[in-house]
């Protein structure tokens, strides 16, 4: 997993891979309690609840997957869709750094979403201490435990 996010961080724009390995671990991370690092912000696991809080609170989610995954199960309504590994053979989108950056600045609070959780996890640690993104939310079983819990999805076609 160490190895998966240090290439993730080696290839988006603007990621500083000369500070050392970027420590990740979601299996160990404490469910719904920040987790600080001296080089940048705080990442917390959220459950389907909390998620629901956030957004009625007007924080951006963003949906990462893929546009096929997408289609395959819809949307959470009114997430941010934003490529981050443009195959299925982990192939990083250039634009995904622009792109976010355009939609969520360091100082403000988002939600990263992916099919499981797992690609999100990576994504937020990286944001949080790469990026220096002060407030990052990491969906704990990404859309499939969303859908999986009864929670409805915009189709999108």
């Amino acid at each position: 997993m160490l190895l998966a996010l240090a290439l993730v961080a080696s290839m988006l724009p603007g990621f500083d891979t000369s500070a050392g390995p970027i420590a990740c671990c979601p299996a160990t991370r404490p469910a719904e309690t920040g987790v600080a690092d001296s080089r940048g912000g705080i990442v917390t696991d959220i459950d389907n609840a909390t998620l629901k809080r956030l957004h009625a609170n007007g924080v951006v989610v963003v949906d990462i997957r893929r546009p096929d995954e997408w289609k395959e199960t819809g949307v959470i309504a009114g997430s941010r869709l934003i490529t981050l590994f443009t195959d299925e053979r982990g192939r990083v989108n250039p634009a995904f750094m622009p792109d976010f950056s355009k939609t969520v600045s360091p100082d403000d609070a988002v939600v990263i979403v992916c099919r499981t959780g797992s690609r999100s996890s990576f994504l937020a640690d990286a944001l949080a201490r790469q990026m220096r993104y002060s407030k990052v939310y990491n969906l704990r079983h990404g859309i499939l435990g969303w859908i999986g819990a009864g929670n409805e999805v915009v189709a999108l076609r």
